[in-house]
């Protein structure tokens, strides 16, 4: 399950658990997937529409120009602006619907918005479907959720890079059998932090279900460690090359020589998320005595 599936499969979740929460009175319920990418949004679309039961409780019309080459049947395409909707007839009990445009938002108050917000604080609708055929306990599921959640409260992550995230944590259970703790480390470029595949062991099984315990340890990272990979001390003052240089010469007989090439990359690169800042994340921190 790559990164878009796992956005796929979250919008889906979603966007079920709005429609449980619907009365049988209650006319036509509209959702709008809000400001998401035409990729994004095309998961979550072909999500919806490989569950049979979806088709008899959810109409879908996505514009066109969003979703066009992603693959998608015509059935669920529009060529009608995303207001056009808001008060159209519809004969199922929820309509979806698409957008991308700020300047649709006020015209479209009153529709159930789900956006990068709205899957970014469902830490469930992540976890289930990546955990789904690991055959993991479910404390290790519960545990997985909680450290979400607190990732979630420490910083306003991209979606992609989120998704990312959890599907790399998804990689490391299944093709490297790790723990879910572990995983969690190994997984941590993708958040731009710096690989480090033992950093969540401290805790004590009790503590893997204390979201206050993995948003300190979330915390320390990014305080510690991103600034270093932007070649900033934790102030935000720019570490000069040459003094990255100096630094590492006092080091180098310390790690490994076949990293050499990455660190000197890394230093001789401009600042910034690049090829060489990402070799350098996926080396482990902590083993590899970064």
């Amino acid at each position: 399950m790559n990164a878009l599936d796992l956005i796929g499969a979250a919008g889906a979740a979603a966007l079920e658990e709005r429609l449980q929460g619907l009365g049988s009175d209650s006319g036509t319920a509209r959702f709008m997937l809000d400001r998401l990418t035409g990729p994004q949004v095309a998961a979550i679309v072909r999500q919806l529409v490989s569950d049979p039961s979806i088709q008899s409780r959810v109409k879908i019309a996505v514009p066109r120009a969003l979703v066009d080459g992603q693959g998608l049947p015509e059935t669920v395409i529009t060529d009608e602006r995303t207001v056009a909707w808001r008060h159209a007839e519809c004969d199922r009990p929820a309509l979806l619907i698409a957008n991308t445009d700020d300047d649709q938002g006020a015209s479209l108050h009153d529709v159930t918005l789900i956006g990068a917000k709205e899957l970014k604080d469902g830490a469930a609708f992540w976890v289930l479907p990546a955990s789904d055929g690991l055959g993991l306990p479910q404390e290790h599921v519960d545990a997985w959720q909680v450290a979400l959640k607190a990732l979630s409260s420490v910083d306003e992550w991209p979606l992609a890079q989120l998704s990312n995230y959890v599907s790399m944590t998804r990689e490391a259970v299944e093709g490297m059998s790790l723990p879910v703790a572990d995983a969690l480390g190994w997984a941590l470029p993708a958040l731009q932090l710096p690989r480090d595949t033992g950093y969540f062991r401290s805790q004590r099984p009790k503590d893997l279900q204390q979201q206050s315990r993995w948003r300190r340890l979330y915390d320390k990272l990014i305080a510690d460690r991103r600034p270093l990979l932007s070649k900033q001390r934790p102030n935000r003052q720019l570490i000069e090359a040459e003094e990255l240089r100096d630094q590492f010469e006092t080091v180098r007989d310390e790690i490994a020589a076949e990293l050499h090439p990455t660190i000197e990359a890394f230093i001789a690169s401009p600042a910034g998320w690049r090829e060489e800042t990402e070799r350098l994340a996926e080396l482990e921190w902590e083993q590899d005595n970064i």
